[in-house]
């Protein structure tokens, strides 16, 4: 949902609508505002975005419909590790939070990333990536259930640590933990005996062999 107050642009990537709740929403297609809709959740153009405001919002009263309306990305470093034209080549991002280790080093500075203060102390089941000094990757699933109290982030950066890793991104946890492995799920969050759905998962396949 978007945030109060603020101005969110949704693109075709996101979801087939925007899943807000009422505020202004203009649908763009070629650069030009094409309809407007203060009841939310509005579909998404496939060739376009939907500029999402809340009505309290400095451009809720500018927005009409033939309006030129057009937007560019420009990505900032948080934590000063990386420069905006950095990110011009990437193909794909994954997003994560927290950082947990760069460069062999602890980071968990929450109030950076903006995370929620129950983020950090609680125990919950955990996803993290990380990779070690030899360039080999490492994923790691932490359960939360009957036998499982799961983690905290200092426990599972400690964890991470101790593995080798020389950089450990925490990834999207709780219900979305989840491990499908030679043919089987061994590892999910069960929602009354149920696996959730996850929306995306990242995979690993054996290199093929050269001729």
């Amino acid at each position: 949902p978007r945030p109060s107050g603020q101005a969110v642009i949704y693109t075709p990537s996101f979801n087939l609508s925007t899943l807000t709740d009422k505020g202004i929403e203009a649908s763009v297609v070629d650069g030009k505002v094409v309809s407007l809709s203060i009841e939310g959740d509005s579909l998404i153009p496939k060739e376009g975005f939907v500029l999402s405001i809340d009505p309290l919002h400095s451009l809720a009263k500018d927005l009409r419909i033939g309006h030129e309306l057009s937007y560019y990305e420009q990505f900032e470093s948080l934590m000063g590790f990386s420069q905006p034209s950095d990110w011009d080549a990437a193909e794909f991002v994954l997003e994560g939070a927290l950082l947990l280790i760069y460069e062999g080093k602890e980071l968990l500075d929450g109030a950076i990333e903006k995370t929620l203060p129950t983020f950090m102390p609680l125990k919950h089941a955990r996803t993290c990536i990380g990779i070690l000094s030899t360039g080999e990757w490492v994923f790691a699933l932490i359960d939360k259930s009957f036998n499982s109290r799961g983690m905290t982030i200092l426990e599972l950066s400690s964890f991470m640590l101790s593995l080798g890793c020389i950089y450990a991104l925490n990834l999207d946890g709780g219900s979305s933990t989840t491990l499908f492995y030679d043919g089987g799920v061994k590892s999910a969050a069960k929602n009354r005996g149920v696996f959730p759905k996850v929306s995306n998962a990242i995979v690993v396949k054996p290199k093929k062999e050269r001729p």
